[in-house]
């Protein structure tokens, strides 16, 4: 049995087959850590635009580090958004409060800017020579009458 001590200050008692055969994530092996953070902005938003705010509000917080550089990257094209990435190093100590600050003060940021952080949704477009189907209607059962039986 191998004794792990969770970030919550939980103790957990793990048995060693499950150890072996998954992987570990300690947050507190390195002196620092990076901080990823990924955004979804607006179709319509400027990404140069949301990329220098968010990197303003990286560069007010004097818990990240200068070196590495912070980086912004476009990482993806989703269904709904462009979706950017805050990477920013920090001491292994302040990982957690600093990514949590991030994400609040990023929000605010962008909603200051007018730049909108959109939510998934659908958009359903039916030809206009189309016509709603209605719901087919329930038949009653069939009922058939048995001949009576015949007695010998």
């Amino acid at each position: 049995m191998t004794e792990l001590k969770t970030p919550q200050n939980v103790l957990r008692h793990v048995p060693n087959s499950a150890i072996f055969g998954n992987v570990i994530s300690s947050y507190n092996a390195f002196p620092e850590m990076r901080v990823d953070l990924e955004v979804g902005i607006s179709y319509d938003a400027d990404i140069a635009a949301a990329r220098e705010i968010m990197l303003r509000v990286v560069a007010a917080d004097d818990r990240f580090l200068q070196t590495p550089a912070p980086q912004v990257i476009t990482k993806a094209l989703a269904d709904s958004s462009v979706n950017l990435e805050i990477r920013a190093w920090v001491a292994q100590a302040d990982f957690f409060a600093t990514r949590f600050d991030l994400t609040r003060d990023v929000k605010l940021a962008l909603d200051n800017a007018g730049i909108s952080i959109p939510y998934p949704h659908r958009q359903l477009v039916f030809p206009p020579e189309s016509q709603p189907v209605a719901a087919p209607r329930k038949r009653k059962p069939r009922t058939t009458k048995r001949a009576p039986a015949k007695s010998d």
